[in-house]
């Protein structure tokens, strides 16, 4: 029991003194505003980084992009699928097939 204690102890520390949690808390909730915002487009904030990125990286390759955003490229390759299931961006291959803007 008293192990249990000095784990919520710990728990409750982290709870109130962690800069980590206490910054992903409020990025969720900063997100949640830009996603009621964007709603209507039928876009996410995420999504609008990456048209952003694309925009001003044109001509686009998927990995200048990711890394520009710091991504994985499964992260970036969903975002783009549903950008362009959207209508909002054009996904072209390279001239070596294998890549795509």
């Amino acid at each position: 029991m008293a192990k249990c204690k000095c784990f919520q102890s710990k728990l409750d520390r982290v709870v109130a003194e962690c800069i980590g949690l206490r910054s992903r808390l409020l990025d969720r909730a900063i997100t949640a505003v830009f996603n009621a915002e964007f709603q209507d487009l039928g876009v996410k904030l995420s999504q609008v980084n990456v048209l952003i990125a694309v925009g001003k990286l044109e001509p686009a390759r998927p990995a200048d992009v990711a890394r520009a955003l710091h991504l994985e490229g499964s992260t970036l390759s969903r975002n783009a699928d549903r950008l362009s299931a959207s209508g909002y961006l054009s996904l072209e291959t390279g001239e070596d097939a294998r890549t795509r803007c």
